[in-house]
């Protein structure tokens, strides 16, 4: 076995893997084997929107227009929106980035804008 970093009959070969995006240089080939959201010769290329997970070779299942995350493969939503697909508001009294935002407190029978928590005025009530 070689030292980390070298592969070879001799280990004198260098590994010209990314050091950050790689799990493994072959000792014997100097083949990289990349982390998981990376690919390329060289592990450095970071999977593009559309594909996640080893040799980002799966194919992301997001609604048209949503990425998913490179590594796991999550539906990364837009503020405002929850749910595995993005599909879905977020719950009552919640709003923004991961609907983790508390709605203000909305007078009468407004509710909070589940993008921006700005409360709505019921139609019958706005000037």
């Amino acid at each position: 076995m070689c030292e980390i970093g070298y592969y070879g009959l001799n280990c004198n070969e260098v590994c010209r893997c990314n050091a950050e995006t790689t799990a493994n240089c072959d000792f014997i080939s100097g083949n990289c084997t990349c982390f998981t959201g990376w690919t390329g010769e060289l592990c450095d290329i970071k999977c593009s929107n559309g594909s996640w997970g080893v040799m980002c070779k799966n194919m992301c299942t997001c609604a048209e227009g949503i990425s998913c995350h490179y590594m796991t493969g999550k539906c990364m939503c837009d503020p405002g929106w929850t749910g595995s697909d993005c599909i879905e508001k977020c719950p009552f009294g919640t709003f923004g980035k991961m609907c983790e935002e508390i709605c203000p407190y909305c007078s009468g029978n407004s509710t909070c804008h589940h993008v921006t928590g700005a409360c709505d005025c019921p139609r019958s009530l706005a000037p």
